[in-house]
């Protein structure tokens, strides 16, 4: 059985970096997602594109990610600390280039 004392100094180092990973995953799987539907759409309405958006759940699981970012750099204590990670990962760069920020659905705006 694993103790809190084994798992703690695992969360202190690699929380954060592991959180922005699995963002980076979601905002990929829907932009994959955004892609499949509206290359289906495509070859079936000849180029039509109608409203398209990637599954509600992830939406908003990659929104609450970006909003906790938001909220870790505003804070002082945190700012140093997570700004480089987030630097690091080129999280900012993968926002700007996905397609779920053009997402009308989504409010990931730019």
């Amino acid at each position: 059985m694993v103790t809190l004392a084994e798992v703690q100094p695992w969360l202190q180092e690699r929380f954060l970096a592991s959180l922005i990973r699995m963002a980076v995953l979601a905002i990929e799987a829907c932009d994959t997602q955004l892609e499949a539907a509206s290359a289906k759409v495509e070859s079936a309405s000849g180029g039509d594109l109608p409203h398209l958006a990637p599954h509600a759940g992830l939406c908003k699981i990659v929104e609450r990610l970006m909003e906790l970012f938001v909220d870790l750099l505003a804070q002082f204590p945190t700012r140093r600390f997570s700004r480089l990670l987030i630097e690091d990962s080129k999280l900012l760069l993968i926002v700007r280039g996905s397609e779920l920020v053009q997402a009308p659905r989504g409010r990931l705006t730019g």
